[in-house]
């Protein structure tokens, strides 16, 4: 599988201005597995550990965008509801499990682990809202 990342996302991105940076960064499944990406600039590696690979660092390294500091690895067979986390070498050599910034859904507290979820194809049904909203002088009338 091909990166979700295109040079200008990385662009937007390095810039500050990417305003979908959740459309990818996380975890986004597709029919041969997950592609994980993560923010994490100052790493000296980082890895998806999990349920699939027996929690184990060394399995799944991710790639590094070096411009960036965005880390990247699509690994194959992953099912939502698959338990993961990032595993992040800092450069003093400490080791870190850090849930998912972007992740989309999680283990139930004291558990920490975030939960690969499938792609929703719900469709909104608010445009006569929005429509609507778009009409009103916010900044006048009550809040509610």
């Amino acid at each position: 599988m091909t990166t979700k990342l295109s040079n200008f996302d990385k662009h937007l991105f390095s810039q500050g201005k990417h305003w979908h940076a959740y459309r990818f960064l996380g975890a986004h499944c597709n029919d041969q597995g997950v592609l994980f990406a993560v923010w994490a600039p100052n790493a000296d590696a980082v890895s998806v550990v999990g349920d699939f690979n027996s929690w184990d660092g060394t399995v799944h390294p991710m790639h590094i965008y070096e411009d960036n500091g965005i880390w990247e690895l699509f690994i194959a067979d992953i099912k939502p509801g698959a338990l993961y986390k990032f595993e992040i070498r800092s450069r003093n050599g400490e080791i870190l499990l850090k849930s998912d910034p972007y992740g989309q859904q999680f283990e139930l507290r004291p558990n920490t682990a975030s939960i690969v979820t499938a792609n929703s194809d719900y469709k909104w049904n608010d445009k006569l809202w929005l429509d609507k909203r778009q009409q009103l002088d916010w900044q006048h009338i009550p809040m509610s």
